[in-house]
């Protein structure tokens, strides 16, 4: 009798959540979704392949269909960005992470720096990044990962102090109280959608300033054209 184990390769009923809470702070909670998440999901908001998503659980193992973990936010390229409610890599052709970013606080900096180091460098995800919202347990706010030969390499900082992620295209830093991320040598971070409808108020508000002044500028010269007018009648 065979003994061949038969895989997975479609999704599976498979718990969704494990009742704990998201994020360790209300603080910890915004900056996952507004600072991480969203910011790549607008980063990659014309690319219909690059599924971005955080805090859902993904299953890894075809052959265990019990192990997950919970990365506060992923990208995996090559899959469409849909809604699913865990990730089940078997059925997704077996894509995982290439790039996985760790919101590190007191209670889970140990298993960040350890257990899920090793699990993502077994993966293959080419890079892996911590951040430490407070520096209160890692010594800079952001350390950074990238493979070398199947085995994670500590990044070093630009000249900027930014860290450099070649899955992204972008540059990571720890600016202004928060994880930002910026184009390749941009001053100013790539905007938040909260940050973003601010810049379109603003903007909305000038075009229509402007258009008020537009407007009282021919309002005058109408003016001015009509006295014009008015005067050469007279002579």
């Amino acid at each position: 009798m065979s003994d061949t184990k038969i895989y997975p390769t479609t999704y599976l009923d498979l718990p969704t959540g494990d009742g704990l809470p998201m994020g360790e702070t209300e603080a910890h909670g915004i900056e996952m979704s507004e600072f991480f998440r969203d910011v790549l999901r607008v980063h990659y908001a014309d690319d219909p392949m690059v599924y971005v998503a955080s805090n859902n659980f993904v299953y890894y193992d075809p052959g265990n269909v019990k192990k997950n973990v919970c990365p506060d936010c992923y990208v995996i390229k090559g899959i469409p960005k849909i809604v699913r409610d865990s990730y089940q890599s078997w059925a997704e052709g077996g894509a995982l992470p290439c790039l996985v970013l760790e919101l590190t606080s007191k209670s889970t900096w140990r298993t960040d720096i350890g257990h899920k180091k090793d699990l993502y460098q077994t993966w293959g995800c080419n890079e892996y990044f911590l951040y430490d919202l407070t520096a209160d347990k890692l010594q800079e706010h952001l350390i950074g990962y990238r493979l070398r030969d199947g085995v994670y390499e500590e990044l070093s900082p630009n000249s900027q102090g930014r860290l450099y992620s070649e899955e992204l295209g972008l540059e990571l830093a720890h600016d202004d109280g928060h994880l930002r991320f910026f184009g390749a040598g941009s001053p100013l971070p790539i905007a938040t959608r909260w940050e973003g409808r601010a810049q379109e108020r603003l903007r909305a508000d000038q075009a229509e300033r402007g258009r008020k002044r537009a407007e009282e500028e021919i309002r005058r010269l109408n003016e001015e054209l009509a006295r014009l007018r008015e005067r050469k009648n007279e002579d």
